[in-house]
């Protein structure tokens, strides 16, 4: 069960900031992996969209938002 986020959650909560800009607004974007069939066993190659947060301003992504370091 998700935790409801409260407004006393959101007053203690700290804005980030892109890295190399500073600038405090993002985009939702997508990371594409390939995994081998033959890692997965499956008949074809498998797509996995990986989704993560780009800076509106300049398109960093922060390393934080990489979790996975693609």
């Amino acid at each position: 069960m998700e935790q409801q986020v409260t407004l006393e959650m959101m007053k203690n909560s700290t804005e980030l900031k892109c890295e190399l800009c500073e600038n405090t607004t993002f985009n939702e974007v997508l990371k594409i992996r390939k995994i081998s069939k033959l890692i997965t066993g499956q008949q074809r190659d498998t797509i996995v969209p990986i989704p993560m947060f780009a800076c509106q301003k300049c398109g960093h992504i922060n390393k934080e938002f990489d979790e996975l370091n693609f």
